[in-house]
């Protein structure tokens, strides 16, 4: 599942996405969502509201800095 939101994204995104889910928890997942080439991601979306509930864990916040490194290597992948 998470891997097709994994998606890349506009080159500086990627960076800002990754930054921003290591500094700012899942805000980076947040912006993903909007970011997605064809529309807005609700599946992304809704992954940020998961990784959220999970934050105060510290796994929710290990697993945002995850995602967003592959939204960012896809990005420089395919960019």
């Amino acid at each position: 599942m998470c891997q097709d939101l994994q998606y890349p994204v506009p080159e500086p995104w990627g960076i800002i996405i990754l930054l921003c889910n290591i500094f700012f928890g899942t805000l980076g997942t947040l912006i993903a969502a909007y970011c997605k080439h064809d529309g807005f991601s609700c599946g992304q979306f809704w992954l940020a509201v998961v990784q959220s509930l999970c934050f105060f864990l510290i796994f929710g916040w290990c697993w945002a800095i995850w995602h967003g490194y592959k939204i960012y290597d896809n990005s420089k992948r395919h960019g």
